[in-house]
């Protein structure tokens, strides 16, 4: 260890800062992480309890960026001659030959890597409980959270004994339905939601057949799981086979698999976007390196005439969430794309499906969704002008559904996050009261689930939770 140190200091003892190092205080006493009145001399055990590394550089990568960066203390222009390798590539590389590499012996550090989950999970629960309802403190509203609290306990009752013997599920639901309890054991601290989400894996992977769309599916939900810090492996281990076998069938387009290919390339581009948000994989360079190539081939792939309203919803759902890794052309085709399909859904309605595939309230989230992912308000304003066309309608209807009900709240919180008005957080809450009322009328029902049932109350269930934390691990299938 060497002398260099870096302090916490109370603000109100600091008298004056000669150094961010080291303040010199008003009153007290500085100490070390042994609570030893603090000297520059180091002493053995003196870090065992706190060390810092300190690297001079994190990459090279990171360290050629530096001409690009700029500097803090001076322009260009005005750079002392010591200080002037800092402006150019050149120089920045010869720097980093003469110096860095020559005898600053850099190496790659994993020590941290065994907190990386314990860190991410501590990082996630911050800041919790700050939906909707955190924004509003009154009795009514802490009556509407004592009503979804009890809800979730009667929908948990329902759905437990029947999890595990459900057969006739797609990956993309019992995704969902794993989602929905590892948020309920997030919620209520209690471990059996958890273990049963467990097993819910473990079927995944022993059910999975060979389609693409559903490999892909699969790598897409367990890479969720493990950045909601839900579960806790190295899916470079666990995914590296999937990797492998979709980059290959992305690139060599097989006649065999032609037909597969076009049915699954958008969940195909899903799973590649999941891996790259991962920060702790090892393969992200590589995957980044083969990433635009993917997702052009995808997209070369992807027909503008829909078969259904459920292709056109993950087709836009690729490619907006793909949008904020693209550059250049690739960035350019993408927002075309989107602007183009998400255009003819406002002026036509439809593209060919079933109006009822694709009501109003469903079409309203893929626009917020994408407003989000391409930080483009004017999808919400698409949104906001359907919504506004049907809002009577769905105010006159007396026997909306609990999902529908549930889908209008969320718009209009949506709407409320958008554009910060207090006319749209009184109409979310509106009907997340009404949403309410209708799963307890639903639940009053005492008839056997069936696959449909249960999913639904999964999927209702998560945007109750959203209400009172919108930091959910929300994946909601409009179609299921």
């Amino acid at each position: 260890p060497i002398n260099n140190i870096k302090t916490f200091t109370r603000t109100s003892t600091i008298h004056e800062i000669n150094s961010p190092h080291l303040c010199e205080l008003t009153n007290g006493i500085i100490v070390d992480a042994n609570k030893t009145p603090f000297k520059k001399q180091y002493y053995p055990g003196k870090t065992d309890v706190a060390h810092i590394n300190h690297y001079q550089t994190r990459s090279f990568k990171n360290w050629m960026k530096r001409a690009e960066n700029g500097v803090v203390h001076f322009i260009a222009g005005d750079c002392p001659p010591e200080q002037a390798w800092r402006t150019t590539q050149e120089s920045v590389l010869k720097q980093f030959v003469t110096t860095v590499a020559l005898d600053r012996n850099e190496h790659i550090d994993e020590y941290m890597f065994k907190y990386s989950f314990d860190i991410q999970k501590g990082i996630f629960l911050l800041n919790r409980n700050r939906g909707i309802l955190a924004e509003v403190d009154t009795e009514s509203v802490k009556e509407i959270k004592l009503d979804i609290e009890n809800i979730l306990i009667r929908i948990s009752n329902l759905i437990l004994p029947e999890a595990l013997r459900l057969t006739d599920i797609d990956v993309i639901d019992k995704h969902s339905l794993v989602l929905y309890l590892f948020n309920y054991e997030r919620f209520t601290c209690k471990p059996e939601f958890e273990q049963l989400a467990l097993k819910l894996i473990e079927d995944l992977f022993e059910e999975i057949n060979a389609e693409i769309h559903d490999i892909a599916a699969l790598g897409a939900a367990v890479e969720c799981m493990v950045q909601s810090c839900f579960i806790n492996i190295n899916t470079d281990e666990i995914l590296e086979d999937i990797d492998t076998l979709l980059q290959y069938k992305i690139f060599s387009r097989s006649q065999n698999d032609m037909n597969n290919l076009y049915k699954g390339a958008a969940g195909v581009g899903k799973y590649f976007l999941c891996r790259l948000r991962n920060p702790f994989i090892s393969s992200r360079n590589a995957i980044w390196d083969n990433i635009i190539l993917i997702i052009n081939n995808i997209i070369d792939l992807l027909n503008t005439e829909y078969e259904n309203a459920v292709e056109f919803y993950r087709v836009i759902e690729f490619i907006s969430s793909s949008y904020s890794f693209l550059e250049g052309s690739a960035k350019i085709r993408a927002k075309a794309y989107c602007d183009n399909a998400l255009r003819n859904l406002i002026v036509n309605g439809k593209s060919g499906w079933n109006i009822n595939e694709l009501s109003p309230l469903k079409a309203a989230v893929i626009l917020f969704n994408a407003t989000k992912k391409m930080n483009d308000t004017t999808y919400a304003d698409y949104a906001n002008l359907l919504i506004k066309k049907y809002q009577s309608d769905y105010e006159q209807q007396e026997h909306m559904s609990a999902i529908d009900n549930a889908l209008l709240w969320l718009n209009y919180y949506r709407l409320h996050q958008t554009y910060s008005t207090e006319y749209y957080k009184k109409k979310a809450l509106q009907w997340l009261q009404k949403t309410i009322d209708v799963v307890n009328n639903c639940l009053l029902n005492n008839e056997p689930l069936d696959v449909n049932d249960i999913t639904m109350y999964a999927h209702i269930a998560v945007l109750l939770q959203y209400a009172v934390d919108d930091r959910v691990a929300c994946n909601i299938n409009l179609f299921y």
